[in-house]
């Protein structure tokens, strides 16, 4: 998602729960109700507490001290009405620095960084299997995809471990989707495509271990990718964008207008978050922007 400077700040929005159902594709038909949306309040943020070492990228750091840093999200994934993660990057006029992944357990009031960044990287998907283990992918993104990292939690999002990279048998692979059926068994599904009908194809990475070592296996050459086949990838890209958690909650992220919408509870209410865009880069270390007095 991108986004430019004059824009300072996102809204995380609390909705009713027919807006709720009706955005859910929910088999049942509600009338689609949407209340008048509050004044918004400003959530806090708080990154990741050491100085980032940006590995030599020089041009980048030079940029981030000269014009700031912003939050370039490419998701949200709720596991219910009070805790849920956005994810993405931190970026500069030359592209993402680093990759952030930001969790709320207050419904969106506020929000702290819990997985250590990856240089260069942003964070693309997330996964979880129940309501405590749950896995996070960065990808390398300076001109062009690179090295997937894989993350791990088995604390609801609080903390995570380093599972390693995630091979792939070309380098400019890229991830199409990222699913666990359960604690051991994961699949992402990579592109490769080079401008070569030869060597393009999608591929199956798969783990029976839970993420520890992958295998991967062709599935379908690029020719033979139908517009019916391709469908599923294009959804799951949208469906990022949108999350559900267990007990019904929506939280929504609309990349048109950079606004979270939230169904926090069953009642006819809205309550409005908002997060800074454009954050402060110093020695290091990210900031948000002071909290701005809403009157």
């Amino acid at each position: 998602m991108k986004v430019g400077y004059r824009v300072l700040w996102q809204c995380v929005v609390c909705a009713s729960v027919a807006f709720s159902v009706t955005a859910c594709s929910s088999d049942q038909t509600l009338p689609l109700q949407t209340p008048t949306l509050p004044i918004p309040i400003d959530a806090a943020l708080t990154f990741w507490e050491h100085p980032f070492d940006l590995r030599g990228m020089q041009w980048m750091e030079e940029q981030a001290e000269d014009f700031g840093v912003w939050l370039e999200l490419s998701g949200v994934y709720a596991l219910d009405k009070d805790t849920a993660f956005v994810y993405g990057g931190i970026g500069v006029p030359a592209g993402i620095i680093r990759s952030v992944l930001l969790r709320s357990a207050d419904g969106g009031q506020s929000w702290q960084e819990v997985m250590e960044p990856v240089a260069g990287s942003s964070t693309i998907f997330m996964d979880f299997v129940d309501e405590n283990e749950g896995w996070a992918l960065a990808l390398w993104t300076v001109e062009g995809a690179g090295p997937m990292t894989l993350y791990h939690t088995t604390d609801s999002g609080l903390t995570w471990a380093t599972l390693g990279e995630v091979p792939k048998s070309v380098w400019y692979g890229y991830p199409l989707a990222m699913n666990f059926s359960d604690h051991l068994y994961g699949q992402i599904d990579v592109i490769y495509d080079a401008g070569e009908p030869v060597t393009n194809r999608i591929a199956y990475l798969t783990t029976q271990d839970g993420g520890v070592s992958w295998r991967e296996t062709d599935h379908l050459p690029l020719g033979e990718m139908t517009e019916d086949a391709y469908a599923p990838y294009q959804e799951n890209i949208a469906d990022r964008f949108q999350s559900v958690g267990s007990d019904g909650s929506l939280w929504r992220l609309r990349e048109e207008t950079a606004q979270f919408s939230l169904s926090l509870d069953f009642e006819n209410t809205i309550k409005v978050y908002l997060l800074p865009i454009q954050l402060h880069y110093v020695d290091g270390k990210i900031a948000a922007p002071a909290q701005r007095d809403m009157g």
